[in-house]
Parts: structure tokens; sequence; C-alpha cells
């Protein structure tokens, strides 16, 4: 089967059928056991009657206890950011290899990746799986690689200009990052190769703003790829036309759920990202709270592929919530507006006071520009209804995941 290009009615066979099949597996997760006590065979009646999995869950039980007995053996061990917290530990089998090189097979051919690629893979190392899966994604296609960690800067130039980079693969601060060391050096452009065409973003998100500004500066095709620690990524990747991932739907089942009632949502309705892995994954995952929010679509793609299409809107460490009022403010909206201003540097920090006022402090590209603060703020204002101010400030890079929110109990004053 072509799951680019299946009906929604062939999908939802297809994974029912595999959530039986799998029953017998997850019982053998020491963790699922008992939950599944109950559970001869999982179907679409009763599979919302398995309690959630959360992040709690998984820093509360061992690896050894979330992993299958007897299924396959173990390769690596692997641990999540710990960018919300304490990281969670889990195993790797090869198994799991085999469906990674399947999923980035699909991502990568979506966006033409070949052979002939040289791609500069920029990241940290260390248990974090994100560095694996970065190098792993691209040997499906025979591209060659080179892990560079996360090299100094006039280091990367130097690659660029004495290899033939086609592709660079990073956070999507990096691309802002590159630029602003290019223009501070005033580092002559007609040096970078001329084959230079992508740069993949995953591991943060990417707005729209930041995209274009990369895709600007650099003349080269921006994608973003998704995945979590717990899973692997790419889960799902973007296509020529960057109107959301192309989900892999014999891979993961993806449930959206209402943030405050924990209720499926309508399709282009906002919730939280629930998944159960659907093969037999040494660490699998069955109706996992992913803390990820955003919405499934389930129109045709321009692009002519008929899978439902997902949309990160972002997690709670870039977010807002009014539980009173069930409201939420994206940072990634925030930036969308900020970044589509010339003027303004490709680094911020939002600082919410209380409960509704929101500063945000934002660097120039100029020391001779003259922001139109009150013209972002009627633009913020249309998103959300905050007490917003703008500060100017001087902000530098940080290589990483950058901390974009700041939570104070005090108000402006």
């Amino acid at each position: 089967m072509n799951f680019d290009h299946c009906s929604l009615e062939e999908i939802k066979d297809y994974q029912l059928k595999k959530l039986s099949e799998l029953t017998e597996h997850f019982k053998k997760v020491p963790f699922l056991t008992e939950r599944l006590r109950d559970f001869k065979k999982i179907d679409e009646n009763n599979i919302v009657d398995i309690p959630i999995m959360k992040k709690e869950d998984l820093r509360r039980f061992s690896p050894y206890e979330r992993t299958a007995k007897g299924s396959q053996t173990m390769k690596s061990l692997f641990s999540s950011s710990g960018t919300t917290g304490k990281p969670s530990i889990y195993a790797w089998g090869k198994n799991d290899d085999r469906i990674l090189e399947k999923s980035a097979k699909r991502c990568m051919s979506r966006v033409g990746i070949n052979e002939n690629d040289l791609i500069a893979l920029i990241t940290s190392t260390g248990t974090g799986i994100m560095w694996y899966c970065f190098f792993q994604q691209y040997q499906p296609m025979d591209a060659t690689t080179i892990l560079l960690g996360t090299p100094p800067l006039e280091d990367l130039y130097y690659f660029f200009i004495n290899y033939p980079i086609s592709v660079v693969t990073s956070l999507p601060t990096f691309g802002s990052l590159f630029e602003y060391y290019i223009r501070k050096k005033q580092l002559p452009m007609d040096k970078i190769p001329f084959n230079f065409r992508q740069f993949h973003c995953g591991g943060d998100f990417l707005s729209d703003a930041r995209r274009q500004r990369i895709e600007d500066f650099f003349s080269v095709d921006v994608y973003d790829f998704y995945g979590i620690s717990e899973i692997f990524g790419p889960i799902f990747g973007e296509c020529p036309e960057k109107q959301g991932f192309h989900m892999n739907n014999d891979l993961v089942l993806v449930e959206v759920l209402d943030p405050f009632i924990k209720e499926p949502v309508k399709p282009g309705e906002l919730g939280v990202f629930v998944y159960t892995t659907l093969w037999n994954k040494l660490s699998p995952l069955l109706r996992y709270w992913s803390n990820d929010y955003g919405y499934i679509i389930n129109e045709e793609c321009k692009c002519g592929r008929k899978s439902p299409r997902l949309f990160l809107k972002g997690r709670p460490e870039n977010m807002i919530i009014d539980k009173e009022k069930k409201d939420i403010l994206f940072i990634k909206d925030v930036e969308n507006i900020l970044l589509k201003h010339p003027d303004v540097f490709s680094e911020y920090k939002c600082i919410l006071h209380g409960q509704k006022d929101l500063k945000i402090q934002c660097a120039l590209n100029s020391p001779n520009c003259e922001l139109d603060k009150e013209l972002i703020i009627k633009e913020l204002e249309l998103i959300k209804n905050y007490n917003y101010e703008i500060q100017i400030s001087d902000l530098t890079f940080e290589f990483g995941k950058p901390t974009r929110l700041i939570e104070k109990e005090d108000t402006f004053g």
C-alpha cells in the first residue's frame, strides 16, 4: 500500500488491524501489562478506555519496565531531550532502526534527497536521540553525511567554501545564527557552493517568517521535519508545497484530543497529539500524551498526496495557557509577527508578567532602525488580547534550543 495515496477508510482499516495484532506485544511491556489486563484485543471501541500514558509515567518507570520482554535484542539506550524536565531513558532495538529507515526514506524522497547530496549535520551529540536520527535519516537515500557537531561558525564556513555541501540539517535557529555570522563578518556569499539547495529543520518549531528569512538569504528551500524523542524523527515531513507534515499513518496512530477535556476534536481543530506506535517497537507507546499542540487536516495536498497532514503549533514551554478561558497563545504566532518585520533581529524573549502582561524583548538588525512598535502591538492584538510591551534589548544568539518564554508572578511596573 502507498500510504501517501490511501483513502481515510483504508488508513483506518490498516491501523485497526495493526492495533489488534500488536495487543500481545503491548502486554509484554511490564508497565502496560496491568493496564491491558482486561483487553483481549485492542479495537476502535475500547482503545479510548486505555489510560493515557504521560511523560511522568516514562520518568517514573525504568526503561526495562517499559520494554517489551523477549521481542528483540536491545541495541541502544537513548534519552529524551530533557527540555521540560528530567530526561526519560528508553530502549532501542534493531527493528526500530528498520522502521526509522522506512519513515526517513519516505520523508527524504518527498523533497528529492539523493546519492549526490553532501549533508552537513549540525547537532550536539550524547545520549539524546536527535543526532542519531539526523545521521540515520539520510542512509536510505545513499547520501553522504558529515557529522559536524556544534562547531565554531568560522569552521563551518570553512567547510562550506571547501566542500560541496548541498544540505544542512539542524535546529531552525541555526539557519538564523549562520546568516547573522556571515552578515556580521561580511563574508562573501559567492564562496558558498552553488549546489547548496536545502536546509532541513528539526527539534524545534519553525515559523513561516523564520523560514522565509533563511530561504531569502541563502536562496535555498527550507523543509521542516517532525519527530519526538520517544519515537524518533522524522516521523512525518513536508513536501515541496510546505503546507504541513505528511503523516506516515502505517507507523503511528495519532489521536487529537482537546487539551482541557481530553475528548477527540474534529479535523482542523486544535488539540494535543496522542501517539500509539504501530510496529513491535522495543519501547512502545500506547496512547502517549505528547504535549505537542496542533491540528490535522484530511484534505488532499496540492502535491497530489492524499495522506492527512499534521500542523504543529507548539509545546508547553512555548505557549501561554489560560485554563479559565481555555485559551492559548503560541509563541510561534508571536515569532511570525516579529520576524516578518525586517528591522527585527532573529532572536527575542517573551516575558509574561502575571496573567496578561507580555513583554517582548527584541534587538534590531541595525542601530539606525526605527521600529514601529505600535504597528507590531496592533498585529499581536489581532491574534490574542494581551497587554503587550515591546522593549529593544541587546540579545545574542544561543546555539541549541533557545528559551523563548519566561514566566514571572509580578505584573508590569
